[in-house]
This record gives C-alpha cells, structure tokens and sequence, in this order.
C-alpha cells in the first residue's frame, strides 16, 4: 500500500494523506522496543497455555482500560477499534492455533503466539482488499502487547518532551490513541495506509499525518526541521526561510478554520428554511460531557451509565455512581440530560454480575 519514496523536489517527501492539517516542527523518532523470542523445547506444554492464557486475559483488561480512554478522548466510534482487538484474543485461529502448536510441538507459550500472530498477520496482508490489508497492523498490535505481557518487557510509549513531529516505521492503534496532543504536532510514518486504525484514530485526535513515506523518512536525523501537509500527502525537509514563512501561514489560517469551525458550532442549528434542530451528544463520562459542550451540544441526549461498570473488578457503589453523575450534570448546568439506565451483556460483558 505505501508508494516508494518520491522526491518531487530536493528536500521533499511524498507519502499518503491521512489526516488533514499543517504542522512544523523537528523530527523525533520513535522505535519501540519489541521482545526477542526465543523458541525453545518444553516439558509442560499445559503449563504453557496456561501462561498465554493469563497473558490473554490481561491483554483484555489491558486493552478494555485503552478503549474506554479513548471514548474519552475522540469518542465511542473512533475507540470502537478496540473491539476489533478484543474480538481477535477470542479468535480460534489465532488463540487456538497458538495453544495447538504449543501442545503438538511442545515449544513455549511465546514463540507459539509469535508464530500464530505472524500467520493471521501474513493472511491479511495477502487480502486484495485494502481496508482489510489495514487489519494486520491490529493483529500486529495485539500480538505485541501480549508478547510483552509474557515476557515482561515494559512498552514505551511514543513520548516527545518537547513539541515536534513524530516519525516512525508504523504506529499502532495502541500507541496513536495514546499521543499526548500538545506535544505531538504531527505524525509521519515510513509504512502504512489512511485506511488503517492509526490514521482514523489520528484524524479523530486532529493530529496531521502523512503515511507510506518510506524509508528514507527513517534516515532523517534527529531534530530535523519538518513541515508536514497532511492534506498533500507531502512533508518538506529543512525548508528555507521563504518557503517556511508560507507553510507557518498555512497551518495558522488551517488553526483559524478550526477555530471558526468550533464558533460556529456554538450557534444554533437552523435549517434554511429557519426550522430549529436540537443538536445533543452520546456520551460516556465527564470528559465527554465537556468535549460535547466545546463543540456546541445543547444537552446530552444519551448518558452510557456502563461506563461505570466496565473493566473493573466490583460494582460501583451507591455513592460512586451519585458522584459520577453529579459531576457531569454540573458540566451540564441546566441543559437537558438524559441517563440510560444499564446497558450491558453480550458485546459489554460484567464478569462481577450474574445476568443468568
């Protein structure tokens, strides 16, 4: 899916458009660590899969506590992608595929998952479809967090002290729904697709981002000042004072079509013909009850009460679920709120809660 590098000009790159906006700013790479996996011979195969699952499991709670911090942050639907993740640590042809080789080969429980996660991996990819090419980057990343939970290797997370643009070999869902957004101006990477998890997630998050750079875009040393067009698909290396003055004043009239954006949000919603529209949110906490309110909600037609239920141990207490609920009416103030009673079961398990 990315294109070869091509330099349309000296000093330029171009990649695939994945989220729209202008940033400047110098390059910091990321590299993540990833375990080593070593195959070896074991006794007890059982006590293996007995391993990955507990690793599995965690996995789970690991990626639940991701999903609901990322409906805080860009919404339900955007952090809906971790369904799909969760989906595949229940999949038989991954789960069951890796305790089968465990058993029948009689190797580890990490070398078993590495080659179960690299076969789905590689299944994907050979798909003629792009958006489901897209999906290997999501197995990829499960794969990965479980590996780390097997073989206790701390995950660094993409992390800028100062504000820059973030260069890479591919971001996964994981570490895109994580970017600090007052550091991270923009996001460039050497591998992937505007279809895949991490661009959706980037345009949810307002960060620019271009993709399928290529190699070259790695060998960029550190700092290196960039001036990145999500919109083009296209990053500038080190531009000159001319050039840098006019993408400053690009990306400070793309901040004033944001700003104006969310203005005009404030206003009421009135059809042509001067029909009035109530405009309300879907939310699942106080973080989204202030999100909605930025960006000119009326009141909250729907409040997700789950929210309170879900990766956690225990119930919610009487005064927990008060508190909850007081704090976000007093976002609210006197708009409109609407609380849904419990909603959970099938896809939104409660294993404290016995729903027969």
């Amino acid at each position: 899916e990315a294109p070869p590098v091509a330099a349309l000009l000296p000093g330029q790159l171009r990649g695939i458009p994945a989220s729209p906006g202008i940033a400047i700013g110098p390059a910091y790479l990321y590299e993540p660590t990833l375990p080593e996996i070593e195959r070896r011979s074991v006794e007890d195969p059982e006590a293996e899969i007995t391993r990955l699952r507990e690793a599995i499991q965690a996995a789970r709670r690991e990626i639940q506590t991701l999903r609901t911090q990322a409906a805080a942050q860009v919404g339900d639907y955007e952090a809906a992608i971790f369904d799909a993740h969760l989906l595949f640590l229940d999949d038989p042809a991954l789960v069951k595929a890796a305790y089968t080789r465990i058993r029948e080969a009689r190797i580890n429980a990490e070398a078993a998952w590495q080659e179960a996660v690299d076969a789905m991996v590689a299944a994907y990819q050979a798909l003629d479809d792009p958006y489901l090419q897209a999906r290997a980057g999501d197995v990829a990343d499960v794969g990965h967090r479980v590996l780390r939970l097997l073989t206790g290797v701390r995950h660094a997370r993409p992390h800028l002290e100062q504000p820059g643009i973030l260069i890479a070999a591919d971001l996964t869902p994981s570490d895109t729904a994580q970017l600090d957004v007052e550091k991270v101006l923009g996001i460039a990477t050497a591998l992937g697709g505007a279809t895949s998890h991490s661009a959706i997630l980037a345009r949810a998050l307002g960060i620019p981002a271009v993709v399928g750079v290529g190699p070259d875009l790695l060998r960029l040393a550190p700092e290196t000042r960039l001036a990145l067009n999500g919109d083009a698909g296209l990053i500038h290396v080190d531009p000159d004072e001319a050039p840098l003055a006019q993408f400053q004043a690009q990306r400070r009239a793309w901040l004033a079509r944001q700003e104006a954006a969310r203005a005009t949000g404030q206003a009421p919603a009135v059809t042509l013909d001067g029909h009035r529209v109530e405009v309300v949110a879907n939310i699942r906490g106080v973080a989204d009850a202030r999100v909605a309110l930025e960006y000119g909600a009326e009141g909250v037609g729907l409040l997700r009460t789950e929210f309170l239920y879900l990766d956690r141990e225990t119930a919610p207490s009487e005064e927990e679920q008060l508190t909850a609920y007081q704090a976000i009416a007093q976002v609210m103030g006197q708009r409109p709120l609407i609380i849904r009673t419990l909603d959970v079961g099938g896809d939104k398990p409660i294993p404290y809660l016995d729903l027969g």
